[in-house]
């Protein structure tokens, strides 16, 4: 994954609030960002940016997979992450479907919003992902148990 040559960007957009009419200073929030395609990607890198954002804000808003079962039904969420405000952060989505929407809830405080999605396309290694995440855990166990078997010594 660390090979940028399999990492497409496939959307990037800025939106901003609208004021609601003959209410001064009262405002809608931003829009969410409805992607225009499907994707088939499990691996995501996501940006969130805004200039506006105050520096205790953590989080943009609401990031969710989905997909439609009929027409004129809502969607159905199949994941949903909350992603931090003025970063990428890495999204690993597992395989429910063949293909999804995104959809991207800008919390209503923000005056404006950027999003850019990169989507990775190389091998799946999802699986892998986990698999190594694992590994990680295992080996951090046995190592906090011999740190404590290490301290129990006079």
């Amino acid at each position: 994954m660390l090979n940028s040559n399999f990492w497409r960007q496939v959307y990037s957009e800025t939106k901003t609030r609208e004021p609601v009419p003959n209410r001064p200073n009262t405002f809608y929030p931003v829009p969410a960002f409805e992607i225009p395609f499907l994707l088939d990607a499990t691996i995501l890198s996501v940006r969130t940016f805004s200039t506006t954002a105050r520096f205790t804000w953590k989080y943009a808003g609401y990031l969710s997979a989905v997909t439609r079962v009929s027409p004129g039904i809502p969607p159905t969420i199949l994941e949903r992450v909350t992603l931090p405000i003025n970063r990428t952060q890495l999204v690993v989505f597992k395989k429910y479907i063949s293909s999804y929407e995104l959809i991207f809830e800008p919390f209503y405080w923000f005056a404006s919003m950027g999003l850019e999605i990169w989507e990775y396309y190389g091998s799946d290694s999802a699986t892998d992902l986990e698999s190594s995440i694992e590994l990680i855990k295992n080996t951090l166990n046995r190592l906090e148990e011999k740190v404590d078997d290490i301290s129990t010594y006079p």
